[in-house]
């Protein structure tokens, strides 16, 4: 499943990011700021969007 997340970063969003990683199922998302927490999740291969939300950002066929 691809799953995309927008605020990614934050504390909540980033436990499910990091879930559904787990689980091997494909993860993107945004937030305004870089931190310790997108740097984690882009190790754990989520691709993450740094700066203002954009339609565009968001994977074609994303399924949530």
């Amino acid at each position: 499943m691809k799953i995309h997340f927008i605020g990614i970063g934050g504390i909540g969003v980033s436990a499910l990011a990091k879930y559904y990683l787990t689980l091997g199922h494909k993860v993107s998302g945004s937030d305004l700021v870089s931190s310790e927490i997108t740097d984690v999740l882009k190790k754990l291969g989520a691709k993450i969007y740094i700066g203002k939300h954009k339609a565009e950002n968001i994977p074609k066929n994303v399924d949530l």
